[in-house]
């Protein structure tokens, strides 16, 4: 719980300065490649108030390299190295890619099995025994 407060504040303070927007836009593109990849470039790109474009994700990157690597202050001296702050921080941007994965394609997922909220009825009467 620790390591996610530290990844946050820095997140969000350093998103803060920069005028980022760390929310996750649908792509609105069509076929399965062209979504993937717009899912997987939103881990490290985001919106900034007053550009078109979007800019790297300065706050997101250095949240998740900055809370691996102060986790490691209260960690035992085996688990303190550098190198696991850094894998740490992998792990972390590698979860923000799997959620943006899976906030591109639930709304497809949910509609093929609720058909629009709604269970499938059949459409034709059962026949009478």
């Amino acid at each position: 719980m620790a390591h996610r407060a530290v990844s946050s504040t820095i997140e969000f303070g350093v998103g803060a300065l920069r005028h980022e927007d760390p929310r996750y836009y649908h792509s609105g593109k069509q076929g399965f490649w062209p979504r993937t990849k717009y899912a997987l470039m939103s881990t490290v790109l985001v919106h900034r108030e007053g550009h078109e474009k979007r800019s790297v994700a300065v706050g997101r990157i250095s949240g998740a390299v900055g809370g691996g690597l102060i986790s490691r202050a209260w960690q035992p001296a085996s688990s303190a190295a550098l190198g696991l702050g850094v894998a740490s921080a992998g792990i972390s941007l590698g979860a923000t890619a799997g959620f943006n994965m899976a906030r591109e394609f639930w709304p497809d997922i949910h509609r093929h099995f609720h058909r629009g909220g709604q269970v499938a009825q059949r459409t034709t009467p059962a026949p009478r025994s």
